[in-house]
């Protein structure tokens, strides 16, 4: 709710310079954009960790639900690993040498974690009943280390930023 009233409060303030005439139309839908696409994101970060988080209540009984869940946040992760990698795409020839290689490492590192959260997700896919519990613990496991270098990594350092 929070982040929604941020992002209320930026809109109002981009139509305001609009509106003074210091902000070119094209400027202030594109500062729209931006809000509502960090809006997003939040959202689908937040709903990402709740299912992942939900994880460990799963019994070895809701197998295919916990599956299912699973499956589902795997695939919001992806997007927004894709949304990441493409912004930093379009502000790569704005970065200095040392925030190329700054973002280049975080995606390195971000799609290595989601390499091995994979890994225990199949794990849990295949793996036999009798060590449902032990899967589930290393699939959380994995989440909670994608989340902490996603975290990490997703959040714009003076050394990442651009010139």
């Amino acid at each position: 709710m929070l982040t929604l009233k941020k992002t209320l409060l930026a809109s109002a303030v981009v139509s305001s310079l609009a509106l003074a005439g210091v902000m070119t139309p094209l400027a202030v839908q594109a500062a729209n954009d931006q809000a509502q696409q960090e809006v997003t994101l939040k959202e689908i970060r937040s709903e990402t960790a709740e299912a992942f988080d939900k994880m460990a209540d799963y019994t070895v009984e809701k197998r295919d639900e916990a599956l299912k869940e699973a499956s589902e946040a795997l695939t919001a992760v992806d997007q927004d690993i894709a949304t990441f990698e493409k912004d930093v795409r379009a502000n790569w020839d704005a970065m200095s040498e040392e925030a190329r290689a700054a973002k280049a490492d975080a995606l390195k590192e971000i799609k290595e974690k989601r390499y091995q959260l994979s890994v225990k997700y199949d794990a849990l896919k295949d793996g036999a009943d009798d060590t449902w519990d032990d899967m589930v613990k290393g699939f959380s496991d994995a989440w909670q280390e994608l989340a902490s270098v996603w975290t990490e990594n997703s959040q714009p350092s003076e050394k990442m930023k651009t010139n």
